[in-house]
């Protein structure tokens, strides 16, 4: 590995303004839950990989093979009245200690910017200990005027004032330095527990990203409680770690 971080494509992808969806844990692990949702119901295939010695050493098992932990997931363009869309999708169950997010955010900005990919799109919760606030609209964060200027087409209110933390803060700040765009949406959960609700607003919003793309999120809603049912069983039976190691598994 020539560096920290390093990813590598396994199958070719059609990356060209393309649009790159960012799911790692966040609050209520949303992010996670929203990014397998997409994954599973729009039939992306496993096209590649980031790998680094500073990942937790582990082996995701679907369908009895063993996957990397972080991973990138892609499928074929969809076109609507001539107009093209493609969507990426990198996510994972783990997350990055501290004091290597800085060089995954790096690593992330630089390859998309080598592949010409248009956007980012940044996945993230708001922690909130008030069951009220759950209902609130996503907020969102834009790294450029132009981000700032999609997530308002989408209808998202703009954060005035706040903390972004994690990869989508150093996605955030570290875009804004290179003029890449990155636009991260934030959704308030509980952050004890699996939030599929909150994971149901982003999908909402991924619907509008997406002319070609409709994601229906009932059955989500539908299984929210038997989703967070598993993801606790097996929070609570996975081998201790570190604290910032296994953080919650895949949706099914």
């Amino acid at each position: 590995m020539s560096g920290p971080f390093n990813i590598v494509e396994h199958k070719e992808i059609i990356t060209k303004d393309a649009i790159l969806i960012e799911g790692f844990p966040s609050v209520g692990v949303i992010s996670s839950i929203a990014a397998s949702y997409l994954i599973n119901t729009l039939e992306l295939e496993y096209v590649g990989a980031i790998y680094s010695r500073f990942i937790a050493p582990a082996s995701i098992v679907m369908g009895g093979t063993p996957y990397p932990p972080f991973r990138i997931y892609a499928g074929k363009p969809t076109c609507v009245d001539g107009a093209c869309e493609q969507i990426i999708v990198m996510t994972s169950e783990f997350k990055v200690p501290d004091m290597f997010v800085h060089s995954l955010a790096e690593t992330i900005l630089d390859w998309c910017k080598s592949k010409s990919i248009s956007k980012i799109i940044s996945l993230e919760g708001i922690p909130t200990q008030d069951q009220s606030e759950l209902s609130l609209p996503l907020v969102g964060v834009g790294s450029t005027g132009r981000a700032r200027e999609f997530l308002k087409k989408q209808g998202v209110n703009m954060m005035d004032t706040g903390l972004v933390v994690g990869i989508s803060g150093v996605l955030l700040y570290e875009a804004a330095r290179r003029d890449q765009d990155v636009s991260c949406v934030l959704a308030h959960a509980m952050p004890e527990v699996p939030d599929s609700r909150s994971a149901a607003k982003i999908i909402a919003f991924v619907n509008k990203v997406f002319a070609s793309i409709e994601v229906d999120v009932a059955p989500l809603l539908n299984q929210a409680e038997a989703i967070e049912a598993m993801i606790k069983k097996v929070r609570n039976t996975a081998p201790k770690r570190t604290p910032e190691d296994m953080v919650v598994p895949i949706y099914q």
